[in-house]
């Protein structure tokens, strides 16, 4: 039995009782909000100080007992709080917002006499100097990602006043760089000697697995290139790093849960993630700080991402056949959602002109809508027996290709609604569909193992007298 009374008694009775379970002094939270004065490793130390203070004081509860009073306080947040999640907490590590705030509450849910009391509700305002310093540590990762980043890019595009050979390998010990320089890059730094690749080379190609991939052309001894863009240099440092065989990761992005789908905006300036625990969140993949969350008004997981040709709206659909959509640029929600019968929306994409969205869903329907009037577009696609995984525009527009549980691959007009030919078929269930750039290949994946590739309409009109079909095995996916 909970003693809700007694919780609200102690916490009225001594106005600086939940202050005591928050962060001491929330000035401090201010004063530590300029990722610029503290470092990353002072705000984690500071952080695991408050939470295991908080501990002491809810009675020093067991790890396995705080996960069990999570999950039972915020079952309809699917709350998920393992032993190993509170370890790297306590112990000064870095989680998602969520997984924080659940531990905060969990350890506010007993009082200073161990007994157990009510929660703070999620947004309380008890909360907000955990909030704040979340804020401040998560733009401070960010800050130190794009000063290691910054100095990936000055590595790898800097070489020596005059061209040397490279050393030998294993001749040398790696470069630790100057005294006050930050910890290791994102990318790997290039051997000594090592030149950029200039601005009219062409990407490198594949080299097979143990030959070394041939040498780029020297550095221009005089005159100076056009500034390249930071997209630019990245893509550099990339190929640098991995033209030699060095393993390349760039640093990840904290998600409040479980990552379902990603999907980048037209013009790349923005990334949009969505989570099991149903937020959006708009990202900025150059510097990798978050730049919106987008509640979806579910509290499960959002399955499915894309944004318009434009970059002008942004669809993410999930359970309850919900298809919501977003203006990225001032991250409002635009009208009322889409819906349709019933089931998960599993896959959205919009047709190449932005005219169409189409959603996939479990109930093996697909359904076309005006993404701008808001209505939908003739009715369902109906066809498959089974859960509808994904589906793709054809680069023109004139098919819809749709993969589905039930083991095939079916083409439709999106114009007319009509399908495009006999289904084609896998030995599993299909989960992935992609168009080639010109339309004329239709690529599967499947739970057979297999991957296939069809020859689409557009290869068999060019078959008849329009232009060359594609080379290499294929069949033909429609009528000829």
């Amino acid at each position: 039995m909970e003693h809700t009374h007694e919780a609200h008694a102690d916490r009225g009775h001594e106005p600086h009782a939940a202050r005591r379970h928050e962060p001491h002094a929330a000035g401090d939270t201010g004063t530590r909000a300029d990722p610029g004065t503290d470092t990353v490793e002072e705000l984690l130390r500071e952080q695991s100080r408050l939470l295991r203070e908080l501990k002491v004081r809810a009675g020093d509860p067991s790890l396995r007992t705080i996960e069990k009073r999570a999950a039972k306080l915020f079952a309809d947040e699917r709350a998920s709080l393992p032993p190993a999640t509170q370890s790297t907490l306590f112990n000064g590590g870095y989680t998602g917002l969520n997984k924080l705030v659940w531990l905060v509450r969990a350890l506010m849910s007993w009082d200073r006499y161990g007994k157990e009391c009510a929660p703070p509700a999620y947004g309380a305002a008890e909360l907000d100097p955990w909030h704040e310093r979340w804020v401040a540590l998560t733009q401070a990762r960010a800050a130190r990602r794009s000063h290691r980043a910054a100095s990936a890019r000055t590595a790898a595009t800097a070489g020596p006043a005059d061209p040397v050979d490279p050393p030998p390998p294993h001749t040398h010990p790696a470069d630790p760089g100057p005294p006050d320089a930050p910890g290791p890059p994102a990318s790997p730094r290039p051997p000594a000697g090592a030149q950029p690749r200039g601005n009219h080379e062409p990407p490198p190609t594949a080299a097979p697995a143990g030959t070394a991939p041939p040498p780029g052309p020297p550095a221009p001894e005089t005159g100076r290139s056009p500034a390249p863009s930071a997209g630019c240099l990245a893509t550099r440092a990339v190929a640098h790093a991995v033209g030699r065989g060095h393993p390349m990761a760039l640093p990840p992005l904290e998600a409040s849960d479980l990552v379902v789908a990603v999907a980048f905006s037209p013009g790349g300036a923005l990334l949009a993630t969505s989570s099991r625990d149903g937020w959006v969140s708009l990202w900025d993949p150059v510097t990798h700080v978050l730049a919106a969350r987008l509640p979806t008004g579910r509290q499960d997981a959002t399955t499915a991402l894309a944004f318009s040709p434009d970059g002008r709206l942004l669809a993410a659909g999930g359970p309850g056949t919900l298809v919501r959509l977003w203006d990225p640029a001032t991250r409002a929600v635009t009208g009322p959602p889409l819906t349709g019968r019933h089931g998960t929306v599993r896959a959205v994409a919009f047709s190449p002109d932005g005219a169409l969205l189409a959603g996939a869903c479990e109930d093996g329907a697909v359904r076309l809508w005006d993404p701008v009037a808001r209505e939908p577009v003739g009715e369902p696609l109906t066809g498959h027996r089974d859960d509808v995984h994904a589906l793709a525009f054809s680069p023109d527009g004139t098919l819809l290709a749709t993969a589905s549980r039930d083991t095939t691959v079916r083409l439709w007009d999106p114009a007319t609604g009509a399908p495009a030919g006999e289904p084609l078929h896998h030995q599993g269930a299909v989960v992935t569909v992609a168009f080639s750039p010109d339309g004329t290949l239709l690529a599967t994946g499947a739970g057979d193992r297999t991957v296939r590739l069809w020859m689409t309409p557009v290869a068999a009109r060019r078959m008849t007298g329009d232009g060359p079909a594609p080379s290499g095995p294929a069949r033909t996916a429609g009528p000829s």
